[in-house]
């Protein structure tokens, strides 16, 4: 911060001098100064992130609907699905979950499935519905 302290040097020159308007016009510097620093800072965080999609981007191994990295894997091993939505439409990496993403009809009094449930990945964020696997009329 050393460019600050000299600035809060010069700034102090026009008091001492007594010029009003030469304090003024440098304090207006100073908050443009200011401003620019702000958004220098921001604009180098949304260039890192730029940087790190496109970075996954080049790493990742795409499916129908979701990809995958390498190095990214969970407690057993094995790779973790993100959303591919997510990571094109709105820059992100957001995992996928597994479960029902369409759940089956059944008459609960025969225990007569109509429809079986339907099981695969689901984006929290976008919604996106993968369907992978469907059960086995009989299982439950």
């Amino acid at each position: 911060m050393g460019k600050i302290e000299n600035f809060r040097k010069v700034m102090a020159l026009p008091e001492v001098i007594q010029n009003v308007e030469l304090t003024n016009k440098l304090k207006d510097v100073y908050t443009d100064y200011l401003e620019l620093l702000d958004e220098n800072k921001e604009l180098k965080g949304k260039l890192k992130e730029s940087e790190e999609i496109s970075n996954i981007k080049r790493n990742a191994k795409i499916y129908s609907g979701f990809y995958t990295l390498a190095d990214v894997k969970d407690f057993d091993g094995e790779e973790i699905p993100f959303c591919l939505n997510c990571l094109y439409e709105h820059g992100k990496q957001i995992p996928m979950l597994f479960g029902v993403v369409e759940s089956g009809l059944q008459d609960l009094m025969t225990g007569r499935v109509f429809r079986d449930n339907t099981y695969g990945y689901k984006c929290n964020k976008c919604g996106t519905k993968i369907a992978i696997t469907t059960n086995k009329k009989g299982e439950k």
